[in-house]
């Protein structure tokens, strides 16, 4: 900063303002900050969307789960028409009335698995079924699988277990 006396009989009022070279400091400084926070924000968003999207699945077959025992009988979690990546819905076992649970899915989540599952009137599925939730690409990270065992509990899975990359 730089401070200057005023000259030739006037008062002594400080001048004060950065210099050039002092602001283009300033700029390089926040450039870099923001080159640096800009794509570890961006994977925090991901990473984030995983989650939520994930927790919403577990929460769906849990519920899936719980209703087969509850009403004893065969109750499916299905997806949506075009795919897990829209949404899926727990349709009633009972004809005609109304769905048990709808959930559409928003933003840009791929969701790879079967195309339903179903649960016994003891809570246990016929078959293991495993799906792998991701942002992107497939097998791109961030991304979470879950896994429903022969019993019906669910099983969640980061990427750092490494244990569903060639899902």
């Amino acid at each position: 900063m730089v401070i200057r006396r005023c000259a030739g009989g006037g008062s002594d009022w400080p001048q004060t303002g950065f210099t050039l070279v002092e602001l283009m400091v300033v700029v390089v400084i926040l450039s870099t900050l923001l080159g640096i926070g800009v794509p570890l924000f961006e994977y925090f968003i991901k990473d984030q969307r995983v989650k939520t999207t994930a927790s919403d699945m577990l929460v769906s077959l849990i519920l899936t789960r719980s209703e087969a025992v509850k009403r004893n009988e065969s109750v499916v979690l299905t997806a949506y028409e075009d795919g897990w990546s829209d949404g899926w819905f727990i349709p009633s076992p009972t004809a005609g009335a109304q769905d048990i649970y709808n959930h559409l899915q928003s933003g840009t989540v791929t969701i790879a698995g079967p195309d339903e599952v179903q649960v016994t009137p003891m809570g246990r599925v016929p078959l293991t079924p495993t799906f792998k939730i991701s942002v992107g690409a497939d097998g791109e990270k961030p991304f979470r699988c879950l896994f429903v065992q022969l019993d019906g509990r669910v099983e969640m899975k980061t990427d750092e277990d490494q244990v569903c990359i060639d899902l």
